[in-house]
């Protein structure tokens, strides 16, 4: 009888710890979910910092942004799975905007999250690994999973460290010089300390480009709208080569307990 129970409440456990992991908006598969988002503001309390900058637009032509304009991580939900309430924690993360052809809206929108880049942009992988290992905070110590429910994961230091990391994802994104002076994407009198940060991030993704190993995994998302502005947000995972699915902290401690359960069960049988 004793064993009966426990048996069954391992099963439970399993159970429980399944239902933790397909809450997660961030899992790898499947690699395109369609889901509601809803932008939240900046993701650090200081908030943005001031930029003014011009690139090339994806028809041709020149676009501008600014005088005025604003850079810096933004916050906010992504629920894929309708499991709960938009607000619920599990669904919160963090992200940058890769789209300067359209605006932010402060609303729910639905929107596709893909796993990775479009492939257009396929060739900014790299670049975006290496500047992501350098400069997303926690730089170290870095954890065996980070995602969005660790408040630590993505909370820059300030506004400035915020914007400069914005303005060389937008670098990486529109040009492939590894600079904010020149080419089709340059800055035009954004908040000057930001700019002086973003170009060196940049300089370090330049010099680490040739044989560059992360120290982790990173897997990135991309959350497409065609009204709407799109956005760039990432995961991290400690170790290399892996590109399973991993699960959450708490699912690892209900499936711990149910394995002593089925020890403790065995040893009475």
């Amino acid at each position: 009888m004793f064993s009966s129970l426990l048996r069954s409440a391992v099963l439970a456990t399993i159970a429980v710890g399944a239902t933790v992991a397909q809450a997660d908006p961030f899992a790898n598969t499947p690699a395109s979910v369609t889901g509601a988002l809803y932008w939240d503001g900046a993701s650090v309390a200081s908030g943005y910092q001031s930029v003014s900058v011009q690139f090339v637009k994806s028809g041709g032509g020149t676009g501008t942004y600014g005088p005025g304009g604003s850079a810096g991580q933004f916050k906010g939900y992504f629920d894929a799975e309708s499991d709960s309430a938009l607000a619920d924690s599990s669904d919160f993360f963090r992200f940058f905007c890769i789209d300067l052809e359209h605006y932010a809206v402060h609303q729910e929108r639905q929107y596709t999250r893909i796993l990775g880049l479009e492939s257009a942009h396929a060739g900014d992988l790299n670049p975006l690994t290496i500047l992501y290992d350098l400069f997303y905070p926690p730089i170290s110590p870095r954890s065996a999973l980070e995602n969005f429910q660790d408040p630590n994961f993505g909370a820059f230091a300030d506004s400035t460290e915020s914007a400069a990391m914005q303005l060389a994802i937008w670098n990486i994104w529109y040009d492939n010089d590894f600079t904010l002076a020149t080419g089709d994407f340059m800055d035009k009198g954004s908040h000057g300390e930001s700019v002086a940060r973003a170009n060196q991030m940049l300089g370090a993704v330049q010099a680490n480009l040739a044989g560059y190993t992360p120290t982790g995994q990173w897997t990135f998302y991309s959350f497409l709208n065609d009204q709407n502005q799109d956005y760039l947000s990432a995961t991290y995972r400690k170790g290399s080569g892996d590109n399973g699915n991993v699960p959450l902290p708490g699912t690892l401690a209900l499936l711990g307990i149910g394995l002593a359960g089925l020890g403790l069960a065995r040893r009475k049988g």
